[in-house]
């Protein structure tokens, strides 16, 4: 009787040991695929560090370039609206003058 107590017993411990066994590998498994995940991302954010360094640089040469076109075109306006300008007022003096003769 007692044998088979301790047979069963150890069919017990045998079922627990392979669960545990098998909880272990389940856990290391987990833990592989956690390191991989972490890694992964850790490669990301550098690759994403480095791509936005030079998406940073593009921008910014992009962001240069059209303020320079913003200012030359700006300067062409001011050019134009200046000569606009000092032709109209040449045309008002004009005109008073041709006003004055006519009033005298």
């Amino acid at each position: 009787m007692g044998k088979q107590t301790w047979h069963k017993e150890e069919a017990v411990l045998r079922q627990k040991l392979e669960f545990i066994q098998y909880q272990l590998e389940d856990e290391k498994k987990k833990f592989e695929e956690n390191k991989l995940n972490h890694e992964n991302m850790l490669k990301t954010m550098h690759s994403t560090n480095r791509e936005s360094v030079v998406g940073r640089e593009q921008a910014q040469q992009t962001i240069n370039e059209m303020e320079q076109k913003f200012l030359t075109e700006r300067r062409k306006q001011e050019e134009q609206y200046n000569e606009y300008r000092k032709t109209l007022s040449d045309q008002v003096e004009q005109l008073k003058k041709k006003n004055n003769e006519l009033e005298l």
